[in-house]
């Protein structure tokens, strides 16, 4: 495998015949053309379309094949038509922002779903650009999440189970080692020491084994309790919105396809990862560069972004406070104390284990003359590598009590 650079962002990717989705689909809804859209970073196909009297849908369309992580699989897939359903009909406060379903087909192999096209824009839209509006941006994301928290996660509870936190993180990282494995450099997993931008950390083995031998530090990220599924999958690319604050008009899309009783925080340390590295990252690509050392521990790795989008990492600076000012995080503050400490090790484990869901994404991506599959194992390795850091400076910072920093953007 080639560590390479990565340049501009992907290209436009040709569109497909309607005669590519599955004819009962085609039928079903009458539709008379359909573009694909190369957007996104799930396994699944998306489709821009138009039926015969004109109406705009979104379709899409997952068939089962090897190489498929968790959570991008083919049973999950055909549980987010349940879960959006379930909002509209348990969050009737929330079901105006939520996207509905138009209709939904299970073939041998294969699943598709149909939705309305929602008009709006990303919501991180005001951090592109020369010269990016922060401060319009936070305005803007804590009145959506407000909306989302109030309307949605506080309507209903339930007593978090024994283990949530190693169950929900820990483990879905070890399940998506083999796959890490078999496709990026034996290195990154030794027993040695790694190197990240310019710091010794632990390698993904052992950073894994420690917090899972921690009781008292997994006791520690343990939830007080659980919350209506409202999403699961909250990177800020699934937030449309119209108008932002102070009365917002937005859309939820993409839901994981969560029909149990879900953590908040699992959430919004998705939406922090969206800042930090997800929204970057596949659209602009990453750039790593190896450099041989001389000594015991042979390697280091610098990971950067390929754009000058630093707008992100200022945003992500802040977003924690954005989150601490509203009234479902400070009620939090008082029933589940460390949310923050929990906020900040699901931002670590999200971006290792977004490192596996690039290798089970196959968009074709192109990052200057990095493309195909080798753009797809240049984001795997990079959000690996950031992973891996991260999780060794929070494991660090917590040998003096559970005083956390509120860097997660290094």
């Amino acid at each position: 495998m080639r560590l390479d650079k990565a340049g501009s962002a992907p290209a436009p990717v040709p569109a497909r015949a309607i005669a590519d989705i599955p004819a009962p689909v085609v039928a079903a809804l009458d539709l008379a053309d359909a573009v694909v859209d190369p957007a996104g970073g799930s396994s699944a196909t998306v489709w821009r379309a138009r039926t015969g009297p004109g109406a705009r849908l979104v379709v899409k369309a997952l068939a089962e094949r090897d190489g498929l992580v968790d959570g991008h699989d083919l049973e999950t897939f055909v549980r987010k038509p349940r879960q959006i359903a379930a909002v509209h009909r348990e969050l009737p406060g929330l079901s105006p922002y939520y996207t509905s379903v138009v209709g939904c087909w299970r073939g041998p192999g294969w699943a598709a779903y149909a939705m309305p096209h929602h008009d709006g824009q990303a919501i991180t839209r005001q951090l592109d650009g020369p010269r990016p509006d922060v401060d319009g941006f936070l305005c803007d994301v804590g009145a959506v999440l407000r909306v989302l928290t109030d309307a949605g996660y506080a309507r209903r509870s339930w007593p978090a189970p024994p283990g949530n936190f190693a169950v929900m993180h820990l483990d879905r990282v070890r399940r998506r080692l083999p796959m890490l494995r078999r496709h990026l450099p034996a290195r990154l997993f030794a027993a040695e020491p790694i190197v990240v931008n310019g710091r010794r950390c632990r390698s993904l083995p052992r950073l894994l084994a420690e917090v899972g031998a921690d009781n008292t530090l997994l006791a520690a990220l343990q939830p007080g309790r659980l919350a209506f599924p409202v999403h699961g999958d909250l990177n800020l690319g699934n937030l449309l919105v119209r108008r932002g604050a102070p009365d917002p008009d937005f859309t939820v899309i993409d839901p994981r396809g969560v029909l149990a009783p879900w953590d908040p925080v699992y959430d919004v340390a998705k939406s922090l990862f969206s800042l930090t590295s997800f929204e970057r990252a596949i659209t602009g690509g990453l750039v790593i560069d190896r450099a041989i050392r001389s000594g015991p521990h042979v390697g280091g790795y610098t990971v950067s972004f390929a754009d000058d989008r630093e707008g992100y990492l200022t945003a992500a600076e802040q977003f924690i406070h954005v989150l601490g000012n509203l009234p479902y995080f400070r009620t939090l503050d008082r029933v589940d104390p460390n949310w923050r400490i929990r906020l900040r090790f699901a931002h670590a484990f999200h971006c290792l284990a977004e490192s596996a869901c690039r290798l089970s994404d196959r968009k074709h991506r192109e990052f200057g003359a990095v493309r195909g599959w080798d753009a797809c194992v240049l984001l795997s390795a990079g959000l690996l590598l950031l992973g891996i850091r991260q999780l060794d400076e929070l494991l660090a910072d917590l040998k003096g009590g559970f005083s956390v920093v509120d860097d997660t953007t290094r």
